[in-house]
């Protein structure tokens, strides 16, 4: 039985039931509201045989609160289906442009970023921010406010909105820079992943699986969450020095396809699920024992 974390009620009970082994793949952290991650985490401890996780952040949340099952969890990074790579970075324009692929939320810390812009614009820099993601209508209120920060503070003629673009290369095609700011941890960040599968540079917070994709200084930069004066400078760092960002990014292109190509996170999948087949389960002696007892 294969499931992932939010439907990890169920394979408990097809593993009793089928008397076979029961492997999880963990891709969410989910820390709210404070009971979901016991519940969840309990019917995984006690109804999985193995937890596959999509990083090393993954990993540890599991190991933290369930160390009992530390022996049983194992890290195999997600991959993506990699679409050509740009015949050569984009060319710098008259101003930076940056682009930041996520929907309004308040984990993603779009507002970090703006007050990254509000800096820039201050330092007299010419930057443009093309967001590319929907917005729930609760989270309406918070679109709302960036608008109204953007026009306060005279860079609103420097965001683009283009809402929902499910198309890698609009998205990346001429930015010099991704920005992930997510001032909660990502799982993962396939964000990231994308943005380095067309050479650019990409700039994200951590720790957290952010950290996991993008090599710090090489790929990319790493920065504290909710620290929008050290993301302005990452900013401006790469902005400043071009030969070092298009070195970053044939570097994450490179690093895209050693590490996380869509294969890569097949094979990884599959060598973990036919170990666990191989092996024989606790479950699979105690339904063997059930059914020979009802004959």
């Amino acid at each position: 039985v294969y499931s992932n974390t939010l439907a990890a009620g169920i394979g408990p009970l097809l593993r009793k039931s089928f008397g076979v082994a029961h492997a999880v793949h963990v891709h969410e952290c989910p820390n709210e509201p404070a009971w979901l991650p016991r519940v969840l985490l309990a019917m995984l401890a006690h109804g999985a045989d193995l937890a596959i996780c999509n990083s090393y952040y993954s990993a540890n949340w599991v190991n933290s609160n369930r160390p009992d099952f530390a022996a049983k969890t194992v890290v195999v990074h997600n991959g993506l289906d990699l679409v050509a790579a740009p015949l050569h970075p984009p060319t710098r324009g008259t101003a930076l442009t940056l682009s930041c692929v996520a929907r309004i939320h308040p984990k993603k810390g779009h507002p970090v970023l703006f007050e990254a812009m509000r800096l820039a614009h201050l330092d007299g820099r010419k930057w443009v921010l093309h967001l590319f993601g929907d917005t729930l209508d609760e989270h309406i209120p918070i679109r709302d406010e960036l608008v109204s920060f953007s026009e306060r503070h005279g860079f609103a003629q420097s965001v683009v909105w283009h809402g929902f673009v499910d198309n890698v290369q609009r998205q990346y095609e001429s930015a010099d820079i991704a920005i992930v700011p997510s001032v909660i941890p990502e799982e993962f960040s396939l964000v990231c992943l994308e943005a380095q599968s067309m050479m650019v540079p990409v700039i994200a917070t951590g720790p957290g699986g952010a950290s996991e994709v993008v090599d710090d200084g090489v790929t990319g930069i790493i920065v504290a969450p909710n620290d929008a004066a050290a993301l302005f400078e990452a900013i401006c760092s790469i902005e400043d020095d071009v030969g070092a960002a298009h070195e970053m990014g044939r570097q994450g292109r490179e690093r895209a396809e050693l590490k996380f190509s869509r294969q890569a996170f097949a094979h990884g999948v599959v060598d973990q699920l036919v170990s666990l087949a191989a092996s024989p389960s606790p479950t699979t002696t105690e339904h063997a024992r059930a059914t020979a007892a009802e004959r």
